[in-house]
């Protein structure tokens, strides 16, 4: 059985919703972290907000898919 790791899937309004709410808050972040001054600290807080925000958006994916909200099958993005 194929894993939905890798499954591209279109959020629906409450998982976009729920989305902005956490990027705003890391963007909050972001320009705290900014304000310690540049450094190897500061570098690392930064990717490590990044996954955080990554990881939220599975977690989004993951509970949409429980809802079985996702109504119809959407190609996979492409760089074109």
């Amino acid at each position: 059985m194929k894993s939905k790791t890798f499954s591209y899937v279109k959020y629906d309004e409450q998982a976009t919703a729920k989305s902005e709410e956490i990027k705003g808050l890391c963007e909050q972040l972001e320009t705290k972290i900014q304000g310690l001054g540049a450094g190897r600290y500061q570098s690392l807080a930064l990717t490590h907000l990044e996954i955080a925000f990554a990881m939220c958006g599975k977690a989004l994916r993951d509970i949409q898919i429980q809802r079985d909200s996702q109504t119809e099958h959407v190609a996979e993005r492409t760089n074109e």
